[in-house]
């Protein structure tokens, strides 16, 4: 009998202490998720901060369109007086509206917050030069241009990098994307030379070009800034838990995989292999997936000089060329 509670009490000994140890890990892992998401936002806030000064200090005063609902809100406040934060915000919530499930809850939520923080930064940012009496930092165009495109290829390239966006013209691209698969970046481009016409016709050929070195500027910053020139990777996986990476791929970066199985030339042990291809923005989400479902995972990225398919550059078009 004595026997017996002696037993008893060292099983619930041991169930009390692996219960107390779970709850430990569990806590660190806690606390470990809420300082990566604490540095994301960190870095996103930094971003975005960037962004506004370069289009409030540099580019909106200079009337500098570089392309995306900033450029269609700086034509509407020189033409109507409208504010800039504002018109952004009120296109933003018409393009989430329409592309929210196709963007991935987590990627659409950090957007979105992302957005509605530009437009009341470049608000607030605007008031307080007005209360200030300043204008701009120069009234000199081209260097308005290269700086305030180096200041929002910074600011856009950080936001990117920790799996958010500013909206605007990049998720009508996606969603036209998704629906039709015509070539994402040919859809960007397009848009931006609508946009970049428009320019001018309402502020002149001489400021639209200043327009297009904006452009061009922000686009290389971008590329510095997350890494690589190339627009696409192709992505190995090597797990034990395939099923969970895939299904998160399909659904918050709508990309397809390829399952293979492999063994391990050492141990000998059989591993499945998840094949994929991402685009240059999706890299850091697609690494925070691997590490937040397999830690022991193996991973490689390597650049993809040319990719023919659905979501990337139509075959028939590539046949063609």
């Amino acid at each position: 009998m004595v026997q017996v509670k002696q037993n008893k009490i060292l099983t619930e000994r041991k169930v009390w202490i692996h219960s107390a140890g779970f709850s430990n890990l569990k806590g660190e892992m806690m606390n470990k998720r809420f300082r990566r998401e604490l540095s994301d936002w960190s870095v996103i806030l930094f971003g975005v901060l960037l962004v506004s000064f370069g289009l409030d200090f540099l580019m909106i005063p200079n009337k500098i369109v570089a392309g995306g609902f900033s450029g269609l809100a700086t034509i509407s406040y020189h033409l109507f007086g409208l504010p800039v934060g504002t018109v952004m915000l009120l296109l933003n919530i018409a393009v989430f509206a329409l592309g929210y499930r196709m963007l991935g809850k987590r990627f659409a939520i950090r957007s979105i917050v992302s957005s509605v923080l530009l437009s009341v930064f470049v608000d607030a940012i605007a008031l307080v030069m007005h209360g200030f009496g300043i204008s701009s930092l120069t009234d000199d165009i081209f260097l308005a241009s290269i700086y305030g495109g180096l200041a929002c290829g910074v600011g856009i390239g950080l936001i990117l990098a920790k799996n958010s966006s500013t909206g605007g013209t990049d998720v009508i691209a996606q969603i036209i994307n998704h629906k039709t698969g015509y070539n994402t970046g040919k859809l960007l481009v397009a848009i931006d030379i609508a946009i970049t016409v428009l320019a001018a016709l309402v502020f002149g050929p001489r400021i639209a070009m200043y327009g297009i070195i904006t452009v061009a500027v922000t686009g290389t910053v971008v590329d510095l800034v997350i890494g690589g020139r190339k627009t696409a990777r192709f992505v190995v996986v090597i797990t034990d838990k395939p099923d969970r990476i895939t299904r998160r791929i399909l659904a918050e970066l709508n990309r397809g995989a390829t399952l293979l199985e492999g063994t391990g030339a050492y141990t000998g042990n059989k591993r499945k292999l998840i094949i994929c291809i991402v685009r240059r923005r999706q890299v850091m989400l697609l690494r925070r997936i691997v590490e937040e479902e397999d830690p022991n995972a193996f991973l490689t990225f390597t650049q993809a000089s040319e990719v023919l398919g659905r979501g990337f550059y139509p075959l028939a078009e590539a046949k063609s060329s």
